[in-house]
């Protein structure tokens, strides 16, 4: 692709050809991001969890997408990331680097590596012989311990201003646009929201990777893009005391023109409740269960236990950060009920009329005859055990003659049972905050 075909996409005047140069444009860029993926992949496998800093490199990686893949891996592993492709004896490629690290003051240092060498605080381009390649990597890991920088100190963000979003008007942005060209050390403003309403969230782009939303205050609203936030969709539909950093832009479609804003961050004030107890919710990856990590700030409530005490026990009192309601139950009590007086009327008439009933082949036909889930039903069958008013030997169940009369209510599965349809009523159908509170605070309450 030349760089001539863009310019006669958008000044051409044959739809034929516009068409196909847009579809051309389309595939390549498919290409590209299949191409980033793959490298990321590949570069992602060979991280070193031991340094402090990464430098991968690999034969046949395409140099033009090396920094997209380093800002990539940067993202996922909290950690400076230098990624170059090998090509005959030398290396080349792109490191991007956290705040924490001036990657530029620190490989200017040791400019003795390097055939070619330069960058900024965040990023730097280089060439280097392969030899050079293992003390590259020395260096740089030296360099973070020596000094004791700290990687896992998040980046600072400046904010420029308030907004109300009541005083936002395209001549304001025409205004900022005065102050352009923006660079590394002439940032484009960043302006700070809060006092917000969400709606409208969705998912944009052919993957689906992107994110967009309306935010209004008061009587005006605006549209937010996030790119690359796709995944957290869930999280902006349900947020609350959301805050955001933004910068301003124009966005042209259909003949209007109207002022949009850029999402640069977000952050969220008091825990999160997330519902996904719909069908098509997605749960999110590596997010742990409260079993799996006791003291994570960040759960997943995936599959709800029947034996709900002794897990309920595990949030009392405890600080989180976000919960993730999934609530899954493989045995959905709260649908059945725990029973009725009429049920167990029912249930024991039946039995009385068969003395022996061979549960293994007919608790179906049973269940069928009564009206009554088998779900319940086994239930059911357990208190009247438990009752003694029938035995239960090898699925055959017997009625015993001589059972005295008992009350439903002395079984301690019956109660145990109602307890159980009440957590589960809760865990189905209440909303976030009330599934919160039953589940933070102590049972004597």
């Amino acid at each position: 692709m030349t760089l001539i075909q863009p310019l006669s996409y958008l000044t051409g005047f044959d739809d034929q050809e516009a068409q196909a140069i847009a579809l051309m444009i389309k595939k390549k860029n498919e290409e590209r991001k299949a191409l980033v993926q793959d490298i990321f992949d590949q570069a992602m496998a060979m991280v070193d969890p031991q340094k402090p800093v990464q430098v991968l490199a690999q034969a046949g990686w395409h140099p033009g997408v090396l920094g997209i893949v380093a800002g990539r891996i940067m993202e996922t592993i909290g950690q400076t990331v230098v990624v170059l492709t090998i090509d005959n004896g030398f290396a080349k490629g792109s490191a991007r680097s956290l705040e924490a690290i001036n990657i530029f003051e620190a490989l200017n240092g040791k400019r003795e590596l390097f055939t070619a060498f330069g960058g900024h605080a965040g990023a730097a381009g280089m060439t280097l012989p392969v030899d050079n390649l293992e003390a590259l990597s020395d260096f740089l890991c030296q360099f973070v311990i020596e000094r004791g920088l700290d990687q896992t100190a998040k980046n600072t963000l400046t904010i420029d201003e308030r907004l109300s979003l009541d005083d936002l008007s395209l001549d304001i942005l025409k205004s900022l646009d005065k102050l352009a060209p923006y660079g590394m050390d002439h940032q484009k403003p960043v302006f700070y929201v809060k006092d917000i309403r969400v709606s409208q969230a969705r998912t944009i782009g052919q993957d689906q990777s992107h994110l967009k939303f309306k935010v209004s205050q008061g009587k005006a609203s605006f549209d937010v893009l996030a790119f690359g936030q796709g995944s957290q969709l869930q999280e902006f539909r349900q947020a609350t005391g959301l805050e955001l950093a933004v910068t301003l832009s124009v966005n042209h479609w259909n003949g209007n023109t109207s002022l949009q804003f850029m999402l640069v961050d977000a952050r969220v004030d008091g825990v999160q409740l997330l519902d996904l107890r719909t069908k098509t919710a997605k749960v999110p990856e590596g997010i742990p269960t409260i079993e799996e990590d006791p003291n994570a700030r960040v759960i997943l409530i995936n599959d709800i236990p029947e034996d709900f005490k002794t897990w309920r026990n595990q949030f009392v009192h405890k600080d989180f950060d976000a919960i993730y309601f999934k609530n899954q139950m493989k045995h959905p009590y709260y649908l059945t009920g725990f029973g009725s007086r009429e049920q167990f009327a029912k249930l024991y008439k039946t039995i009385y009329q068969f003395p022996e009933f061979d549960l293994r082949h007919k608790l179906t036909e049973l269940s069928h005859y009564l009206n009554i889930e088998k779900l319940l039903l086994i239930k059911l069958i357990q208190i009247f055990e438990e009752l003694s008013f029938v035995t239960i030997d090898d699925g055959l169940m017997t009625v015993n003659p001589q059972a005295q009369k008992r009350e439903i209510s002395e079984s301690h599965i019956y109660q145990d049972l109602k307890e159980l349809v009440k957590f589960q009523e809760i865990m189905a159908l209440a909303s976030p905050k009330e599934m919160y509170d039953y589940l933070v605070k102590s049972n004597d309450q």
